[in-house]
């Protein structure tokens, strides 16, 4: 599927009203961008991992790889000791207070898979 270009046009003005939901919404209609038989690599390079710029922790219980502190310093090495909440975790906070959507709209966003 190619990108509605009429409808990303109207993104600047529905994103101040709307959040970035709009922009969710195409994006995720438009499908992944056509990248003409490019291949990414799945993931950082062998020798990142091996200089220590990456760190393993645990979220819900599954191993997660995050971006390690940096600079490495002996006497203060530093690490991550908690990777942050849940995702999700203040959607109904943030969407529902500060943004006033309501239950029945924080539904039809969890349905579509936006949040």
């Amino acid at each position: 599927m190619r990108l509605d270009f009429e409808r990303l046009s109207r993104l600047p003005s529905a994103t101040r009203t709307n959040g970035n939901f709009i922009f969710q919404r195409l994006m995720r209609a438009a499908g992944p961008p056509d990248l003409q038989g490019r291949r990414c690599a799945p993931g950082p390079p062998p020798h990142f991992y091996a200089r220590g710029l990456f760190q393993q922790v645990e979220v819900d219980g599954q191993p997660l790889r995050i971006p390690a502190l940096t600079p490495h310093l002996s006497a203060t090495p530093g690490a991550t000791t908690w990777p942050g909440p849940a995702v999700g975790a203040h959607n109904q906070e943030i969407l529902g207070g500060l943004l006033g959507l309501s239950d029945t709209e924080l539904a039809a966003l969890q349905d579509e898979g936006v949040i």
